[in-house]
């Protein structure tokens, strides 16, 4: 059992931003532009209690920015071999069909394929039975709406936190990679000017050794007395 949860958990991971059908993971965007305190239920309104939605980019704008900081590195392919800046969809998966099953009909080939391309089993985001302990039917049935909702915006919120923390661990990465690209550039730059002061100093000396080779002997100007021809 176990095993078939960990892999449904992984299928879900893998193949969920690639979901052509049923894409998911734009809900909870959408849930964004409506997702105003004052039109929230208590239940939702707690959930929503210090976040700031303003400052959280989307899973498009964060995987878009995780390719820049990839393809900065020196070695692309070796970036983030365990996956740590991989998002993780599993409750928002799950969140994204409640809205998507929601908007509209909730076929049992609809259900089938959602299961299939995400992993998702149907008892996560069908309606519960109503219970019947909160009043009448009315009342069970809100009180039912109202739970759902509140454990969307859970979700809606939780992966928005982890978008912010992974995309600031991103920007911390390629601060990184930038200030040792410009150690390296300094590196080089001093390592080239010692390159050059060394070949103007060998070529001066070279010069100043064929300038000495090929100097004029200087004439004796001291008389000898006893030379015969002066």
């Amino acid at each position: 059992m176990t095993k078939h949860k960990n892999s449904r958990r992984n299928g879900r991971k893998r193949r969920f931003s690639e979901n052509i059908e049923y894409e998911v993971s734009p809900k909870l965007d959408e849930l964004q532009a409506v997702i105003l305190p004052e039109n929230m239920d208590q239940l939702s309104a707690v959930e929503l209690r210090g976040f700031d939605d303003s400052e959280v980019e989307t899973e498009k704008e964060y995987v878009k920015r995780r390719e820049e900081v990839r393809h900065q590195l020196r070695n692309p392919a070796a970036f983030d071999a365990n996956g740590r800046t991989e998002l993780n969809y599993d409750d928002a998966a799950v969140a994204g069909a409640k809205l998507l099953i929601d908007e509209t009909r909730a076929t049992r080939n609809m259900c089938k394929k959602l299961m299939e391309d995400c992993g998702i089993n149907e008892d996560e985001i069908l309606y519960k039975p109503l219970s019947y302990d909160k009043g009448t039917d009315y009342q069970s049935a809100k009180h039912g709406g109202d739970l759902r909702q509140a454990s969307v915006v859970e979700s809606f919120v939780d992966f928005k936190r982890q978008i912010k923390l992974k995309y600031e661990i991103l920007n911390c990465v390629a601060l990184i990679n930038s200030d040792e690209l410009s150690k390296s550039d300094r590196r080089l730059t001093r390592r080239a000017a010692e390159e050059t002061r060394q070949a103007q100093k060998n070529k001066a000396k070279t010069a100043y050794k064929r300038k000495v080779a090929m100097r004029t002997p200087i004439k004796n100007p001291q008389l000898n007395p006893l030379d015969e021809k002066k």
